[in-house]
């Protein structure tokens, strides 16, 4: 994307957009530092137990809008985000709005390899992923 077009698209955004692009860059850089750069079982551990105090209230049907916005936001930046950083990350915005988010991680064999996934869910519904996807993975681990 061309910065004029990049440009174009945030000033298309309202202002609680722009400021929720904000927050999930600062959400996304924090998360990478914490589970990136130090031991990943200690920085993982505390974010699975304690999501940050809600900032303020919303409803749940909220959480779509602010998973939409993540998706497009986490396509567009230059660093590639496994599922259990998009699903943490998001987990924590959405903690700060007031909206609970459960976590699950699932994990499959369908060939010689293990594979694993993490998605969120919010009042029954799938946030960030396809139910077709989430499906394949028989959840093993649920954090509420």
């Amino acid at each position: 994307m061309s910065a004029r077009r990049m440009w174009r698209a945030l000033r298309s955004l309202s202002g609680p957009e722009r400021r929720l692009l904000v927050e999930l860059g600062f959400a996304t850089f924090r998360t990478l530092v914490r589970l990136r750069l130090r031991r990943a079982d200690c920085a993982l551990a505390s974010f699975l137990s304690a999501p940050a105090p809600a900032a303020w209230s919303s409803s749940p049907a909220d959480a779509d809008g602010v998973a939409s916005l993540a998706a497009r936001f986490f396509r567009r930046i230059p660093v590639r985000l496994s599922c259990l950083e998009r699903a943490i990350i998001l987990r924590r915005v959405l903690a700060r709005r007031g909206i609970p988010a459960e976590l699950k991680i699932g994990v499959a064999k369908p060939g010689a390899e293990l594979q694993a996934h993490a998605w969120l869910v919010c009042e029954g519904r799938i946030l960030l992923d396809g139910p077709d996807l989430c499906a394949r993975f028989p959840a093993v681990l649920m954090v509420a």
